[in-house]
């Protein structure tokens, strides 16, 4: 474990702005995923999920 990564664990968990994040949206799948990243240590984690999630209409 890094020192950044502990940084986050001593002061309650990872930050995000919305600034940083990243937002990809793939027609043909119908599908969007999003990319965060942690000001605190730099950790990304993303997700996808379905248009309709999204309340886009498909």
């Amino acid at each position: 474990m890094n020192m950044n990564k502990i940084k986050c664990f001593l002061s309650g968990g990872h930050r995000y702005r919305d600034s940083d994040t990243q937002a990809y949206c793939d027609d043909k799948t119908k599908e969007c995923t999003i990319t965060v990243t942690c000001y605190k240590c730099g950790k990304k984690e993303s997700f996808a999920a379905p248009y309709k999630n999204f309340g886009i209409p498909d």
